[in-house]
């Protein structure tokens, strides 16, 4: 299980982190295929910022995540739980802004959950 964890861990931190990098880069959506209309009932005029939003929260949460369960940090489950989390408070507040859900967020959305129920689940065989 342990395995499995950080593998869904770093796959979140990495395409969360390219998908990043990909607004910024293009602001206009081009490089990802977005289409401005899903801006319409955010504070954003185009992808810049929410995609250093998806870099430094998603991202960097999930990877360090990784890192501590690489290293059997004491941490590593409670790393483990918020970068769950917080893949799980994107993805329900992009819903909230944009009113849908794709397929790929729904995917993401199970990973999210996948994420915070294994690291309960692990943090309570590491206490016996």
């Amino acid at each position: 299980m342990k395995f499995t964890l950080t593998l869904i861990l770093f796959v979140i931190g990495l395409t969360a982190m390219l998908s990043g990098l990909a607004m910024m880069s293009s602001p206009d959506g081009n490089l990802l295929n977005l289409n401005f209309s899903v801006l319409k009932n955010t504070p954003f005029n185009d992808f810049q910022f929410p995609g250093l939003l998806l870099f430094a929260t998603v991202g960097v949460a999930n990877i360090v995540a990784v890192f501590f369960q690489m290293m059997e940090h004491p941490l590593r489950f409670k790393w483990s739980m918020i970068a769950g989390l917080i893949t799980l408070g994107w993805i329900i507040t992009q819903y909230l802004f944009i009113g849908h859900f794709l397929m790929l967020d729904f995917i993401y959305f199970i990973a999210g959950l996948t994420v915070v129920f294994v690291a309960i689940q692990q943090r309570g065989k590491s206490l016996i």
